[in-house]
């Protein structure tokens, strides 16, 4: 179980750290990431090794939604934000 623990702690932290470094497109994307790393290190101090693979399933499940739900806010905002720069930049004049 210890030894099981320490490669599931390793490749994780590989798994993480090679996010930092390539960057993800989207929040869904790194929230999906970060919730499949941690819910397998959950997972696996609580279940073993089955219980590292349903931890990542339902952690990345879970982070891949909010994440989702984040960037459909941001482009509903950047949208807003646009519109209204433009409205300011190139007002209508009635006539």
């Amino acid at each position: 179980m210890t030894r099981r623990l320490i490669i599931m702690l390793v490749v994780s932290l590989l798994v993480f750290s090679g996010m930092l470094v390539s960057g993800c497109a989207n929040s869904a994307q790194t929230y999906g990431l970060v919730g499949g790393v941690g819910g397998a290190l959950i997972g696996a101090v609580t279940g073993g090794a089955s219980g590292a693979v349903v931890g990542a399933c339902i952690g990345g499940g879970g982070g891949y939604i909010i994440g989702n739900e984040e960037d459909k806010q941001g482009v509903s905002l950047n949208k807003e934000q646009t519109l209204a720069l433009s409205s300011q930049h190139h007002p209508t004049h009635a006539e």
